[in-house]
């Protein structure tokens, strides 16, 4: 992808076929260890059953990432309360700096607001310091530790 312009918008099923190469890349740079196929992609994060807001980017006619916002029903694998948010965000290498991530935050943040979130929780590795750089810049702050994982909280405003 080139520099060209970033366009946000909501996801939808036929996406996750093309979310998935986002995942290997992400694998590929070393950023995290695991990826997730087209299944995945639809199943833990379009099509979530809790979900609030997904969005993606579009930059030069492909998908350089996506953002999703959940409610949490109490029975999560790192222990979010019920009714908090949980925020996952994923991009390509080459989205890095483009500000696709702000502008993707954006969106889950009205999105928090209009769904009456308080609270939405990042769990993020201590070892990938662009992502703990990024929520900590969209005003995310350090919670608790669970071994690698950092769970940081954004308190929204009523």
């Amino acid at each position: 992808m080139s520099e060209g312009l970033l366009r946000i918008r909501p996801a939808r099923p036929e996406d996750a076929a093309a979310l998935a190469p986002v995942f290997d890349a992400i694998l590929a740079s070393g950023i995290r260890s695991w990826t997730k196929d087209a299944d995945a992609v639809l199943a833990d994060y379009i099509a979530h059953p809790d979900r609030i807001a997904v969005h993606v980017v579009e930059a030069d006619g492909g998908l350089g990432g996506v953002q999703s916002l959940r409610r949490s029903t109490g029975d999560t694998r790192w222990g979010v309360p019920a009714g908090w948010g949980i925020i996952g965000t994923h991009l390509a290498p080459e989205m890095q700096g483009r500000g696709a991530g702000r502008r993707l935050f954006a969106q889950s943040r009205q999105a928090a607001r209009a769904a009456g979130l308080r609270i939405i929780v990042a769990s993020i590795s201590a070892t990938s310091a662009q992502a703990l750089g990024y929520y900590r810049a969209m005003g995310f702050r350090p919670a608790r530790q669970e071994g690698r994982i950092i769970h940081h909280l954004l308190e929204l405003e009523p």
